[in-house]
């Protein structure tokens, strides 16, 4: 994978993609742009640079990780089930009980639905 980060979030995600999960490199900008000669070594280095085996083989682990997730029975599975049990609100007990189970992606659910930070601290 090459990176090259334009807006908001995408410097952080590609700083994670090349010194975290080690899946690719990140484009360094010149003088303010990412030229032809930049994106020619990203793609050399990922393609036959000394760490491409590397990024190969992490790319083949979060790949087998993330189908473990959402096959039936995974993680990804399990939330998604809990959340439609809940009625899908992200409010109230049900709401914040699911936060609590899988990171917290309820708890900015709640956020949106129920306009409150006192549910971000539960």
């Amino acid at each position: 994978m090459v990176a090259m980060p334009q807006w908001t979030d995408q410097p952080t995600n590609a700083k994670y993609v090349e010194d975290f999960w080690r899946v690719g490199v990140r484009a360094r900008a010149r003088e303010g742009f990412i030229d032809d000669f930049e994106i020619e070594r990203c793609v050399q280095e990922v393609m036959e640079g000394e760490r491409s085996g590397e990024m190969r083989e992490n790319a083949r682990g979060w790949k087998a990780a993330v189908e473990a997730a959402v096959r039936e029975g995974g993680s990804s599975d399990q939330g998604l089930e809990e959340f439609a049990e809940g009625g899908g609100r992200g409010c109230g007990e049900r709401g914040r009980e699911f936060g609590s189970g899988v990171g917290g992606v309820c708890r900015v659910f709640e956020w949106g639905m129920c306009g409150g930070s006192d549910n971000l601290a539960n």
